[in-house]
C-alpha cells in the first residue's frame, strides 16, 4: 500500500500539471510563512513582533498596487495573446515592472521615513531602508513566479519559490536561534532570500521580446484594467491598515502583535486560498474568452466550494482550542489572546468567497467593482474604527475586521452576479 501511494505521488509530481503545482507551491510557501510568523513573533516577543508587523504591512502594500497595474492584468490578459504575441507581451510585462521599481525604491524610503519621525507610536524608526528594499525584492519575485505560472509552467515557479521560502526559513532559523534580532534583521533576510530566487529564476529561459509597440499596447491595456484594481488597493490598504494602525496607536504596538499572532494561526488556510488563486485567475480567463459567462460559472462555483471547505476544515481545529494553539505554537505570552483566533476563523470564513468572485469579474475585465468594494470598506472603517476600539478595546478591533469582511463579500457579490445577468 505504501509502495502503491509513493507510485501515485511521483506520477502526479512528473504530470507538471499547472493545478497540482499551484497547490503544492502555495502549501510550500503558506508552510514556510507560517512557521516564519511563528519564529518571530516567538523570537521577538510581543512589542517587536508588532514592530514587524507594521513593516511587513507597508510592504505588502506596495506589492498590492505593484500587484494591481503589472501581475493580476498579466494572469487575466496573458492567457489572451496568441503565439506570435506573446514574447512581445511579456517583454513589455518586464519593462513595467522596472519602470514601477525605480519609482517605489525612492518613495517608499521617504515615505516610512516620514512616519517614524511624524507618528513615533508607530515605531518605524531604522526601517526605512529594509523595508524598500524587501518590498521591491518581494514584487520582483512574485513578479517572475506568477509568470511561470501564466505561461502554464508550474514546476518552474515551484522551483522558484522554493529557492526563496526553503532558504528564508533557513537563514532565519539559524539567526533567530544563534544571534539576537529584531524587526530590521528579519526584513533583511527575506529581501536577501528574494534576491537569490531572482537571481536564479532569471538564469531560466524566458521567452521574452522588447517592442516599442507591445510596451505602449500593453501599458494602455494594463492600465485599462489595472486602473480599478490599483484603486482598491490603495483603499485597501487605507481601510486593512488604518485599522492596524489605529490599533498601535490606541493600544500600543503589543496589540497589533497580538492580532496578528492570531492570525498567522489561520494562515494555513493561505494554502487553499492562493493556491487555487493561481489556477483560479488564469482559467476563468480563458473560460470566459472562449464561452462566456454560461462556460465561466461552473468553474468558479467549484472553487468557492473548494474555499469554504479547506477554510472550514481549518478553522474547526483552530477553535476547537484556540489558547492551546496559540500558547504551543508561539509561547505562553500569547495563550490569553486565544479569543482572537475565534474572531479570525469567523472572518477567513467570510473572505474564501472573495477567490470565485474576483476571479470572474476580472475575467470580465470588470475591475470597478473592486475599488466600490474597498471604498465600502473603508467608509465601514471611519465609521466604526474609533468608538469600536474606544469602547471595545481588543475585542472592538476584531469587531472592525469583521464588518469589513462582510461588507467587501458583499459588494463583490452583488456586482458579479449583476454582471453574469447582464
Amino acid at each position: 500500500m505504501p509502495q502503491r501511494v509513493l507510485a501515485a505521488g511521483m506520477a502526479l509530481l512528473r504530470r507538471d500539471d499547472t493545478v497540482n503545482w499551484a497547490l503544492i507551491d502555495q502549501a510550500l510557501i503558506s508552510g514556510v510563512n507560517f512557521l516564519t510568523t511563528i519564529l518571530v513573533a516567538r523570537f521577538l516577543g510581543v512589542e517587536e513582533f508588532g514592530r514587524f508587523a507594521l513593516a511587513w504591512f507597508i510592504v505588502l502594500f506596495a506589492a498590492s498596487i505593484h500587484a494591481s497595474l503589472i501581475v493580476w492584468p498579466m494572469m487575466s490578459l496573458g492567457p489572451k495573446h496568441g503565439d506570435d504575441e506573446t514574447p512581445g507581451y511579456f517583454g513589455a510585462v518586464a519593462v513595467q515592472h522596472l519602470l514601477y521599481s525605480a519609482v517605489t525604491l525612492p518613495v517608499l524610503l521617504l515615505a516610512v521615513w516620514a512616519m517614524a519621525h511624524l507618528v513615533p507610536a508607530w515605531r518605524l524608526d531604522g526601517l526605512a531602508l529594509p523595508i524598500a528594499c524587501a518590498a521591491l525584492l518581494v514584487q520582483t519575485q512574485d513578479t517572475l513566479r506568477r509568470y511561470f505560472f501564466t505561461r502554464e509552467r508550474g514546476l518552474a515557479a515551484f522551483v522558484n519559490d522554493a529557492v526563496r521560502y526553503l532558504g528564508q526559513l533557513a537563514v532565519l532559523t539559524w539567526l533567530l536561534i544563534t544571534v539576537p534580532m529584531d524587526a530590521a534583521g528579519a526584513l533583511w533576510v527575506i529581501a536577501a532570500t528574494a534576491a537569490a530566487a531572482v537571481l536564479a529564476g532569471l538564469l531560466r529561459r524566458a521567452d521574452l521580446r522588447l517592442d516599442r509597440a507591445a510596451v505602449t499596447a500593453a501599458l494602455a491595456r494594463h492600465w485599462r484594467f489595472g486602473k480599478w484594481l490599483t484603486a482598491s488597493a490603495v483603499v485597501a490598504g487605507l481601510a486593512g491598515n488604518t485599522v492596524s494602525f489605529a490599533t498601535g496607536a490606541m493600544l500600543g504596538a503589543a496589540a497589533i502583535g497580538a492580532v496578528h499572532s492570531a492570525y498567522a494561526i489561520l494562515g494555513v488556510t493561505h494554502i487553499v486560498h492562493f493556491g487555487l488563486t493561481n489556477v483560479a485567475l488564469v482559467r476563468a480567463a480563458a473560460l470566459y474568452h472562449d464561452g462566456g459567462g454560461a462556460a465561466m460559472t461552473p468553474f468558479l462555483w467549484r472553487i468557492a466550494w473548494w474555499m469554504l471547505g479547506g477554510t472550514a476544515a481549518i478553522a474547526l481545529v483552530a477553535v476547537a482550542a484556540p489558547e492551546f494553539w496559540l500558547g504551543l505554537l508561539l509561547g505562553a505570552a500569547y495563550a490569553p489572546y486565544g479569543y482572537l483566533l475565534v474572531w479570525w476563523a469567523a472572518i477567513v470564513l467570510i473572505e474564501a468567497v472573495v477567490l470565485p468572485l474576483e476571479s470572474g469579474l476580472r475575467a470580465m475585465e470588470a475591475t470597478r467593482p473592486a475599488f466600490l468594494a474597498e471604498l465600502w470598506r473603508l467608509l465601514a472603517a471611519a465609521i466604526l474604527l474609533y468608538p469600536l476600539i474606544r469602547w471595545f478595546g481588543m475585542t472592538g478591533v476584531m469587531l472592525c475586521f469583521l464588518a469589513l469582511a462582510v461588507v467587501r463579500t458583499g459588494v463583490l457579490a452583488a456586482a458579479l452576479r449583476r454582471r453574469l445577468r447582464e
